[in-house]
């Protein structure tokens, strides 16, 4: 489901999932919402990096899981999905995405979350999941590539690669894949010397305004709510 480890201050959740392309079920949601919420409240993890085993980073939400959805599965993974998206974006210290092979859907919005993200090439990235009624994550998608990209995105479920996503400013750089782990662990070290109380401070900066619970609650909850979700594809 999720592997974790810590080296000096940097902690890395890998998704262990590869032959579901390491898509999310509810528990794997719980899963990564616990870890994160253990690591905020640690002060001797500085950062951490999120990356996926396999060839993908993730590939969304488990659809075999969605498309057995009874009402409680329902209110399962609703409650599973909205525990994970607060641990993700309120997180008080960086995040770093590892991107490798498809990031779509959930997990898009998962790196989109996160503070930086690096890439391989060959990754694709973007939110198809629009096409079949599933409302993407917009906030924090508009404050990195702005709104006009922003919209493309979110509108017509587009994806991207890695390529387009350095021109746009949705990734920091794209790394031959077998120069991805290096490169993000670079990115980490790097970080790991600030020190933790000053990058507590400065997230909560960033994450001032707009508030996670400002944009979570009409983008997540409510679009759960009212049924604009991947469920509609499956139902």
């Amino acid at each position: 489901m999720i592997r974790t480890a810590v080296n000096g201050r940097v902690a890395t959740l890998t998704l262990d999932r590869p032959e579901r392309r390491n898509a999310m079920s509810r528990d794997t949601l719980h899963a990564i919402a616990h870890q994160l919420n253990r690591w905020d409240v640690d002060d001797s993890v500085s950062v951490v990096i999120i990356k996926g085993e396999g060839i993908a980073f993730c590939a969304g939400l488990d659809r075999k899981e969605m498309q057995a959805a009874d009402d409680a599965v329902r209110n399962a993974i609703y409650q599973a999905s909205r525990e994970f998206h607060r641990a993700v974006a309120g997180f008080g210290k960086p995040l770093i995405a590892a991107i490798q092979g498809h990031a779509l859907g959930t997990g898009f919005d998962m790196a989109v979350m996160c503070d930086l993200r690096i890439a391989a090439q060959g990754a694709w990235l973007g939110h198809p999941e629009a096409r079949m009624g599933g409302v993407p994550v917009v906030t924090p998608l508009r404050h990195i590539v702005g709104d006009s990209w922003a919209r493309r995105l979110c509108y017509d479920g587009t994806t991207i690669d890695a390529e387009t996503a350095l021109r746009i400013g949705l990734v920091i750089d794209v790394v031959a894949p077998g120069d991805l782990a290096a490169r993000v662990a670079s990115a980490a070290d790097a970080i790991a010397q600030t020190p933790v109380d000053t990058l507590k401070k400065t997230k909560r900066l960033f994450l001032a305004s707009p508030t996670p619970e400002s944009w979570i609650v009409p983008e997540h909850d409510e679009v759960f709510e009212q049924g604009h979700t991947i469920f509609n594809a499956v139902k």
